[in-house]
């Protein structure tokens, strides 16, 4: 159906042009109390469109589906209210249609796209210092040329896709432009390659907010004074999985759509006890070295966790001989890393003992898995360490006697040197004396004789 309508006046609660009519009004001025919505085509030309804003405030619009298509050309649109009631904005909406504006003047508007195809040329945009956009283009194919965007908080935002811009003019705008772009987030496990659910994502200001959306990402913005701004998106990510979580977060320009792809190795088999040390009393247990009872036993475990898991609130158990329960210690695991946990029992049994160490990894799922190590330690009765004590003394009794001894045997030994060379110096003075006499005998002659 094709409809011309000229030179009237005209007024609409709600005007609507189905799809496969035609509508042409020119050279008209239209009184509108609700919204037109456009299935078909509809053409407005030299004309006058009034929006009455006083009904409820709300906002009204003009609405191009898919299938419809508007061309606005040498018209103007404004809104009017009465003395009590302020002027409210006035949208025109294509969504995923055709849009035609030529030689227009609108105030107290916006255009709102989403999808579709767009032409704005020679008109002029006025939102008279009303919070909201100049023109929303949301993956249009946008062709703007000779436009003037006035008194709006925002001028022009973009997502998606990148308007061809001719003589586009701003003035009194908060920012005159945004481009952002669309960004999806799929998270990889390393171990299978298969996409991973159950992650959420936060994208952060530059001071640390968050902002209020992650799914689309700002290429650069461009201010009041015509300084552009390039910006840096930061992201964060995080799951839970039972008692683990996994946290992710990096910074990257976004210049065009996107998809994050972020990797983590999520294979929970690959965490692991690497080692364990026995200590009994603060001292390190040696295989074969047999532990007094009432030892205080300490297993240091160390398990590598090369994962991205983060496990908090896990356990340390220690079963005695398969007997559970005889001690538990609390243990968290950082990712991609080694921790080292401390586990103690009193040794109250004796005998040959199966230590077995174990940690039941949580994540809430049908994965589950238990590691564990063994360590063998036999404990010997208290007696032991008392016979141990009494043998050391024993044996320090018998190295003080053979000291003692060796003093002695020594001490004699120089006694007996000294009095052999006592000895040995009488005797050559006593030789010497007899010497002397004999000397004396033979050499001196008797007086007697000599009188003779």
């Amino acid at each position: 159906m094709i409809n011309d309508v000229s030179s009237e006046t005209l007024q609409y609660e709600v005007l609507k042009v189905d799809y496969g009519d035609e509508l042409m009004i020119s050279n008209s001025e239209m009184w509108l109390d609700g919204d037109i919505l456009v299935d078909g085509n509809l053409s407005i030309e030299n004309s006058h469109i009034n929006v009455n804003r006083s009904i409820d405030l709300t906002i009204s619009e003009i609405r191009i589906n898919s299938t419809g298509e508007l061309r606005i050309i040498n018209s103007t649109i404004s809104a009017f209210s009465n003395d009590t009631l302020s002027y409210s904005m006035f949208t025109i909406v294509s969504d995923a249609g055709s849009l035609i504006i030529s030689d227009t003047s609108i105030d107290y508007s916006m255009v709102w796209l989403v999808g579709g195809e767009a032409t704005i040329e020679n008109t002029l945009l006025n939102g008279y210092n009303i919070v909201n956009y100049g023109v929303f283009s949301e993956d249009t194919i946008l062709n703007m040329d000779n436009v003037s965007i006035s008194n709006y908080t925002l001028g022009l935002r973009s997502i998606g896709t990148t308007p061809v811009q001719s003589q586009v003019t701003f003035s009194n705008c908060t920012s005159w432009m945004t481009q952002e772009w669309w960004v999806t987030f799929t998270a990889i496990d390393t171990s299978t390659n298969v996409p991973v659910t159950g992650f959420q994502i936060r994208q952060w200001d530059s001071d640390g907010t968050m902002l209020g959306t992650w799914n689309w990402a700002k290429e650069y913005e461009i201010d009041s004074t015509g300084q552009r701004t390039d910006h840096l998106a930061n992201f964060t990510a995080f799951a839970n999985f039972g008692l683990a979580h996994v946290d992710d977060e990096w910074s990257q320009s976004v210049t065009e759509n996107i998809e994050f792809m972020r990797y983590f190795n999520l294979n929970l088999s690959a965490i692991k006890y690497k080692s364990a040390q026995v200590y009994s009393s603060g001292t390190l247990w040696e295989p074969g070295q047999v532990v007094p009872k009432w030892s205080e036993i300490n297993v240091l475990v160390t398990i590598d966790n090369p994962t991205d898991y983060n496990f908090s609130n896990l356990f340390l158990d220690m079963d005695v001989n398969n007997n559970k329960a005889f001690a538990r210690d609390s243990i968290s695991l950082s990712p991609e890393g080694e921790t080292v946990g401390n586990i103690s029992w009193k040794a109250s049994l004796e005998g040959p003992l199966a230590l077995k160490i174990s940690t039941f990894l949580d994540l809430g799922s049908s994965s589950n898995t238990t590691i564990s190590m063994s360590k063998f330690v036999e404990v010997g009765s208290k007696d032991i360490e008392e016979a141990d004590s009494g043998n050391m003394l024993a044996l320090f009794v018998i190295l003080v006697i053979l000291t003692a001894c060796s003093y002695i045997i020594y001490s004699g030994i120089e006694e007996q040197d000294s009095d052999s060379s006592l000895s040995g110096s009488k005797l050559d003075s006593n030789e010497e004396v007899n010497e002397d006499e004999n000397k004396r005998e033979f050499a001196i002659p008797d007086e007697s004789s000599e009188e003779e």
